[in-house]
């Protein structure tokens, strides 16, 4: 960029320079000049505004701000979840999501994770995988929403989870996340759940959640 900087600026002031020279001595030649000096200083603005559209063009897209930014969310409303006692092992709940590109970019810009494996298509396209790819902890996420929202559900409180990526996620395809709990401490009050992200009825990420449910 600070190649082209002086040429800009020579542009510029050759652009004053014609334009004085139009206003005192109006001819056809000054007036030539004139337009000759607006031709080179939008050149000059091109060569320098390029990279910048080149380095935007590698951002992810993240949808433009409408109506009602700023405003609180509308969010469900679920009862409270099942305390230790109401629980029992084997018990399930799965929570099913489409993951779309445009969940994949909002996370990048959230977490800041904007990899272009994940974000740019052109990139993405050079890879083992050839496209776009979910974050895992995207799809890990799934796994929190049933067991925020279900199982045990609203008033738990996570307290850990191991994690196990056996395949990648693309936009497009449609998860489903189940846990189900694989023991029960009463004493700690806490909770061991198996858990599984698949797509067509196979895993993409397994792993173990340590709950503790809410209290009565």
């Amino acid at each position: 960029m600070s190649s082209t900087t002086p040429r800009g600026h020579e542009a510029a002031r050759s652009f004053v320079q014609q334009w004085l020279d139009l206003a005192w001595y109006p001819t056809a030649r000054s007036f030539d000049a004139w337009r000759g000096s607006i031709d080179a200083y939008n050149s000059a603005a091109r060569r320098m505004v390029a990279p910048l559209s080149a380095w935007g063009d590698a951002l992810p897209d993240v949808p433009e701000a409408s109506e009602g930014v700023g405003e609180e969310p509308v969010f469900n409303v679920y009862p409270r979840g099942k305390t230790i006692s109401e629980l029992s092992v084997g018990d399930s709940a799965t929570f099913t999501k489409t993951i779309s590109q445009a969940d994949i970019n909002q996370f990048a810009v959230i977490s800041g994770d904007d990899n272009p494996a994940h974000v740019n298509e052109e990139w993405a396209s050079g890879t083992r995988l050839g496209t776009r790819v979910a974050h895992g902890m995207l799809t890990g996420g799934l796994i929190s929403a049933a067991l925020g929202t279900t199982l045990p559900g609203p008033g738990s409180i996570y307290l850990s989870q191991s994690l196990r990526w056996v395949a990648p996620v693309y936009p497009g395809d449609q998860l489903t996340a189940k846990v189900t709990v694989a023991s029960i401490d009463e004493e700690k009050r806490r909770v061991v759940l198996d858990t599984v992200v698949e797509k067509d009825d196979e895993p993409v990420l397994t792993g173990e959640a340590l709950v503790m449910p809410p209290s009565k």
